[in-house]
């Protein structure tokens, strides 16, 4: 009676004796670990990747972004002018002096040109029509355009990225077009695809799973047909405007 008695205290001695033994072993090995994941300056010179950019100093070739501002404040206006700087290779901005010389700002040069894509389904005659009302201000005798291979496409449906068949059919059309910069107008718009027919439609511009779903997508195709994406947005908030 009495061995019977103290067998389950030895039994759990042993156990937590092999327990910590496990855990040192463990903790040795992510220590291991942890120092090869530390890196020094030298480590941290060898391991530098500088950024590529698409426009220099200003916007990362490859990468996501959104352009957020309140209604009316030129969202669509300002993509349609970044499509075009792209595909003439001229920068975003000029300084002009008071005798009339005018300079480069060197963070707004691309540093590529190409295509375009402007994915819209809210308003694809708006951006049709900034488009040729870039073209009649800022090149009225059609020189640039004659000169450039480029275009800005106009793409009337918004796709849910999310959805494996829809992301592969907007994948292969992407790499046909092989654009330098995507343009979504709007995010809201995208997201409300995204999420249509799921439990998460409601309220989609603060659904944190559903965002982050769709940037992550975003960006792995960006990475994968080397392009930059870019989403307009109209932040609000129970349906007023952000201050």
């Amino acid at each position: 009676v009495s061995q019977s008695r103290y067998l389950p205290e030895e039994e759990a001695k042993e156990a937590a004796s092999n327990k910590a033994k496990k855990d040192k072993e463990q903790a040795e090995t992510l220590l291991d670990r942890f120092r090869a994941a530390l890196l020094d300056e030298a480590a941290q010179t060898t391991a530098f990747q500088p950024p590529e950019f698409l426009i220099h100093n200003f916007l990362l070739a490859s990468s996501v972004g959104t352009l957020g501002g309140h209604a009316g404040a030129g969202k669509s206006t300002w993509l349609v002018h970044l499509c075009r700087c792209l595909n003439r290779g001229l920068p975003l901005a000029m300084l002009y002096g008071k005798d009339g010389s005018r300079r480069e700002i060197e963070h707004g040069v691309p540093r590529k040109t190409g295509n375009c894509v402007v994915i819209t389904a809210e308003d694809p005659q708006g951006i049709a029509n900034r488009l040729r009302s870039w073209d009649l201000f800022h090149d009225t005798e059609g020189e640039m355009k004659a000169s450039s291979p480029y275009q800005t496409y106009v793409f009337r449906v918004v796709p849910g990225m999310t959805d494996p068949v829809q992301l592969a059919a907007l994948r292969t059309l992407l790499k046909e077009v092989k654009p330098v910069l995507v343009g979504v107008d709007t995010l809201g718009a995208m997201l409300s695809e995204t999420t249509r027919g799921s439990r998460n439609a409601d309220n989609v511009e603060n659904n944190n799973v559903a965002i982050t779903a769709l940037y992550n997508t975003a960006g792995e195709l960006c990475r994968d047909i080397s392009t930059t994406m870019i989403f307009t947005h109209h932040p609000s908030k129970a349906s007023e405007p952000l201050s």
